[in-house]
């Protein structure tokens, strides 16, 4: 093989990785994280979302609790929400804090977010991230 040919192989290689970086699995790289996996019910929690991808995301304050039960998750009502949704930007490399109270009974639960990027064009491409926890009588 020449030297032109392994540059010209060299630079299709880095094209290649850089198209990966900037427009592959966005949303692969963002995580879900409480400050806390078991509580106390009505105890406060700390939700973070960490942005480790390269893209900045959006999502909203609202979230939705989940309930393990019969060996199914089961969406918990929340509160009714008064006032609009406010949409949060988060760049690359940072983090986003958010308080929420546990339920007030003993059980299994998650919490579930969506979050999107500009490059996610269509409808319905947002990720939905998780993140589960225990709510018991005897706290943490």
């Amino acid at each position: 093989m020449s030297a032109r040919n392994i540059i010209l192989l060299t630079v299709l290689v880095v094209i290649a990785v850089v198209i990966v970086i900037a427009y592959g699995d966005v949303m692969g790289n963002v995580q879900l994280r409480l400050n806390t996996y078991v509580v106390s019910p009505g105890e406060e929690l700390t939700l973070t979302i960490i942005n480790r991808s390269w893209r900045t995301i959006y999502f909203g304050q609202y979230y939705e609790i989940h309930r393990f039960t019969d060996d199914n998750w089961e969406q918990v009502p929340l509160p009714d929400r008064l006032g609009e949704d406010i949409l949060y930007s988060l760049r690359p490399m940072r983090k986003f804090e958010q308080t929420i109270t546990a339920p007030s009974e003993p059980g299994r639960y998650r919490i579930v977010k969506e979050v999107g990027s500009p490059i996610q064009i269509k409808e319905g491409t947002e990720k939905v991230i998780t993140v589960e926890f225990t709510v018991s009588n005897n706290g943490a």
